[in-house]
């Protein structure tokens, strides 16, 4: 029946994770070497809670009955919950669907795909799913029962032994009818005739999943490959009994059976039963009618109060909300809840739930005007709440006294009268016999995918020069200035010269070299500088930008990046191909132009185009304007809005980034306070200061520049964390199976205690899953980014790499861990910005030394602590050069890294090494192999 367990007295059933499937048996079809449910097999079920319900998904049917000499039919299936013989749901119908056989005998496969929400069933061993099929012939124009030939059923029980949900992809036998309520399933699977070839293919899980769920669909193969055969549990049944009082009680609402006032009239509790059992169930709504004749009418309330999120609270107060369902003329109403704590997310000043939502559920409520909702807001021993009049009124009467409940999405204001203290409450009502609200709990990263206002605009409409560009014709390229630079920059310098596309500099050109506006942004410096060019018989010419800084920290002379803009465009607005291209036009107007990261040895080696460079610096920009010698355009600001700026939209990565240094508060706020930070000068002219700058960052003939460091590109956040990939190691010592342990000093609890569990530190992650093609001492792990977030963010903490191995003890004959060496890498960069980049690092003897780990948790750094440890000797290199190799990047940054082949090879030439391959025992599956390995590891770790 429907559950009447409150929210106070929550169920307490192990949660199990989505059941997962067998891998399909036929390995030569091509369409099973990928499992589409792959993502969703890893993903944890929460516990079943009967207001939260579950979902029904019908996928498809297959070798249906097909009776009767007519090749068009209706087909139609109703299904609902039953406990034991007990109907406790509103019936569910697919509705009619005309199918065409091919063949006489056999239907062939059906396409369903529908889903049901059942909410409010309480676990018990007797619910299950009862699923009818029913077939019509098309010209006879009726659905109703009577009019339509039942051909088969099913039985499904929804709960196993520990009262879990049986999750899961499943593929049901149909029985021939009738259908028999009063017989569990497990009898029912022994005993009764079924269709040899007839099978409903469907799945049960969690409402939280649906979206991912419902966006899977899988043909006839897909369906034999990925669901498993149901078998029930021996459990038992109750018997088909008509209890007056009990269904009184409910008001037979619950049950599905009888309307509430002014609800839709349900659906009739399955069809095709028995005409014994049909009229056993006319016979119970009549009883039942009777005896409901003599309660008063009560119109009653059944809903929810969804808490979503909290905003314009003080940032960091976290405190929960509490609900206060009144009414000024009845006392059954009356009832208190209370939320969770709610965590901070990187939206300023709001609050929510990441893990469970938070609903107050109210059952069987008077339907009164009077009923009103007062809401609380507790913190930091501190409360916060709605005054009498903003309360909020949780019905509505309409003509004739009509009252409903207000659904939707809502919002109220609480403050204290004693202060300026605000906040509001975001909220959702809906009733309980309707589908729940999406259960997506608050989205802590929610707001971080919004470009704040004004970080990019729309590019302005650009006007075609009405005559084409003519050899001897001029033209004038000009630096205006740069965006969101990143924040290790101190003075900056754009050089730009004018290439041909085989990177060659027409005779007559120039260099174009920017002056900097010494008391503009050093992250959104203003450039001057101007430089006129005479048209040659080249189309492809290409101005090439590179942008030159000092860097805050190192005081290096560093190369930012560089920036492209084709000078003519063809009739269709493209870059010409060809040096002779015919006509051409002038790339007029204002350009907001991305800044790339170099190529390799600064070198083009297709030659020099606008697509030459693929690799952006993330959301650094400049701004440049290229104008015809006989007219000038003049200087604009970016807000002007007349740039041309569609090469800058945004990518999706970098959207939380503008979102990081819209929060940031930067320093220095000029070139000249930059200055000081890497240079000791006195006060000198303007016109000094500039010849220091240039000369400063003056390119020096066959001397590179270093690319800068981009690690302070945005701040750390908590929330988003760091992502961390060990994707190699070379030269390991022992020939084993190898995994790399990645955790975090401080806390360093991984190494603080002898139960070490990696699936509940948020500090440590494990790289277990070697390629096959890989070498045993030089393996490749597969396993790309792990994420850690919630972490510490003290600027002394290091990632400590600990490469182990699967060994053999001879004496105890077990398998015991070896190590194979380990390293260590600065999580942070100067004050608070995340390391960033591919590092090859080298690997010491052992394990982490406890006077090293002692080291580092004091706050010494890592190259301090190093030195001072080898100098002991305590840490040692290990031998024949071992190292791993690593990405490291902020946790809104791994697009910036992506995976590139690795060749796991030695630096010295090894003839024992082999191929990771070569372990598996002859006849042993691959996978299976290294399933065990992984798992023997884990269990000795």
């Amino acid at each position: 029946m429907a559950s009447r367990i409150r929210r106070s007295q929550p169920l307490t059933r192990p949660a199990i994770p989505l059941i997962l499937i067998d891998p399909p048996r036929n390995d030569s079809s091509d369409y099973l070497k990928e499992n589409p449910f792959e993502m969703i097999d890893q993903v944890a079920c929460p516990l079943h809670e009967p207001n939260r319900g579950f979902c029904i998904y019908l996928d498809r049917l297959t070798g249906i009955p097909f009776y009767g000499a007519s090749r068009s039919r209706l087909v139609e299936i109703t299904y609902g919950i039953f406990l034991g013989s007990e109907p406790i749901s509103l019936v569910e119908s697919t509705g009619p669907r005309e199918y065409s056989a091919s063949r006489p005998s056999l239907l062939g496969s059906l396409e369903i795909n529908t889903e049901s929400l059942f909410t409010d069933i309480a676990p018990d061993l007797s619910t299950r799913v009862i699923v009818q099929l029913w077939v019509v012939e098309q010209d006879s124009h009726q659905t109703e029962p009577h009019f339509m030939r039942p051909v088969g059923w099913s039985s499904l029980d929804l709960f196993d032994s520990s009262m879990s949900i049986r999750y899961g992809r499943w593929k049901v036998h149909l029985f021939q009818p009738p259908i028999d309520f009063t017989t569990p399933t497990l009898t029912l699977q022994q005993t009764r005739n079924t269709h040899p070839n007839a099978h409903l293919f469907l799945r049960l899980y969690d409402p939280s999943v649906s979206d991912i769920q419902r966006s899977v669909r899988v043909d006839e193969n897909g369906c034999k490959a990925f669901y498993r055969g149901f078998v029930a549990g021996d459990v038992g049944v109750q018997e088909f009994a008509v209890n007056v009082k009990i269904m009184r009680d409910r008001g037979l609402m619950g049950a599905g059976l009888l309307p509430k006032k002014g609800d839709k009239q349900p659906q009739e509790v399955l069809r095709g039963q028995t005409r014994q059992s049909r009229d056993s169930f006319d016979e119970r709504l009549s009883i039942s009618k009777q005896s409901l004749k003599v309660l008063p009418e009560v119109r009653t309330l059944s809903f929810a109060i969804r808490i979503d999120s909290i905003t314009d609270v003080k940032p960091f107060s976290e405190g929960h909300v509490t609900i206060t369902l009144e009414s000024a003329t009845s006392s059954q109403l009356e009832e208190v809840w209370a939320s969770e704590n709610a965590e901070m997310g990187l939206l300023y000043a709001t609050l929510g739930w990441t893990q469970t939502v938070q609903e107050f559920i109210a059952r069987d409520k008077p339907a009164l005007e009077s009923t009103k909702a007062t809401f609380s807001f507790i913190f930091a021993d501190k409360a916060i709440k709605s005054p009498e009049s903003n309360d909020h009124d949780l019905v509505e009467v309409f003509e004739g006294e009509d009252i409903r409940l207000r659904e939707g999405k809502h919002q109220i204001q609480l403050w204290s009268l004693g202060d300026s203290t605000r906040a509001t409450i975001n909220f959702t009502v809906y009733k309980l016999s309707s589908a729940s609200p999406p259960l997506k709990p608050f989205e802590s990263l929610k707001g971080e995918y919004v470009l704040p206002h004004g970080h990019w605009l729309p590019p302005a409409k650009q006007t075609k020069p009405d005559e084409p560009f003519a050899k001897g014709d001029k033209f004038k390229l000009e630096i205006d200035g740069g965006r969101f630079f990143p924040l290790n920059c101190t003075v900056s310098r754009v050089v730009a010269r004018v290439l041909s596309a085989g990177q060659a500099m027409p005779d007559g050109f120039m260099q174009l070299n920017s002056e900097i506006d010494l008391d503009s942004d050093p992250f959104f410096p203003k450039f001057s500088g101007a430089q006129f060019y005479e048209m040659q018989n080249d189309a492809t010419l290409t101005a090439l930008f590179k942008l030159y800084t000092v860097d805050r920290y190192s005081r290096h002379h560093s190369l930012i990046g560089m920036s492209l803009l084709n000078i003519f465009k063809d009739s269709d607005g493209a870059q010409p191909r060809y040096p002779h291209a015919s006509p051409i036009y002038l790339n007029i107007g204002y350009h907001q132009l991305p800044v790339y990261l170099p190529p390799a040895n600064s070198k083009f080696e297709h030659g020099l185009s606008v697509t030459s460079l693929i690799e952006r610096v993330p959301c650094c920009s400049i701004l440049a304007r290229l104008s015809s010698g006989y007219r000038d355009l003049p200087k604009a600001s970016y807000s002007d809005g007349v740039f041309e700026t569609s090469l800058c939209q945004p990518l999706k990565a970098e959207l939380p980034l503008y979102k990081a240094l819209e929060r940031y508060e930067h320093s220095p706020s000029t070139i000249r306070d930059s200055i000081k930070l890497i240079a000791e000068l006195p006060d000198v002219e303007d016109s000094l200061m500039q010849a220091w700058i240039a000369k400063r960052l003056e390119k020096r003939e066959k001397i590179s520049v270093p690319a800068l460091d981009l690690s302070h590109i945005a701040p750390v956040h908590p929330l988003w964390g760091i992502r961390l990939s060990v994707d190699s190691a070379e030269s390991l010592r022992t020939k084993a199976y190898s995994v790399a342990v990645v955790s975090m000093v401080p806390p360093g609890t991984w190494y603080e205690t002898d139960a070490k569990k990696i699936d509940r530190d948020v500090s440590v992650r494990i790289f277990s899953k070697v390629s096959f093609d890989s070498r045993v001492k030089s393996p490749v792990w597969e396993d790309d980014f792990q994420w850690f977030q919630n972490i510490s963010t003290l600027p002394q903490a290091v990632f400590i790499v600990d490469v182990r191995c699967l060994g053999y003890s001879e004496q105890d004959k077990q398998p015991k861990i070896q190590s194979q060496g380990w390293t260590a890498i600065e999580a942070f960069q100067h004050e608070n910005f995340v390391t960033h980049g591919a590092f090859k690092l080298p690997l010491y003897d052992g394990n982490p030394a406890k006077e090293f780990l002692e080291l580092v948790g004091k706050g010494v750094s890592l190259s301090d602590a190093m030195a001072i440890c080898m100098k002991s000797k305590v840490v040692r290199l290990a031998k024949k050069h071992a190292s791993v190799r690593i990405r490291i990047c902020d946790g809104r940054r791994n697009s910036e890294l992506p995976k590139k082949r690795v060749e796991g090879r030695s630096t010295m030439l090894d003839f024992e090494d082999l191929l990771f391959s070569k372990l598996i025992p002859r006849g042993s599956n691959p996978e299976e192999y290294r399933s065990k390995c992984i798992t023997t590891i884990l269990q000795l770790l």
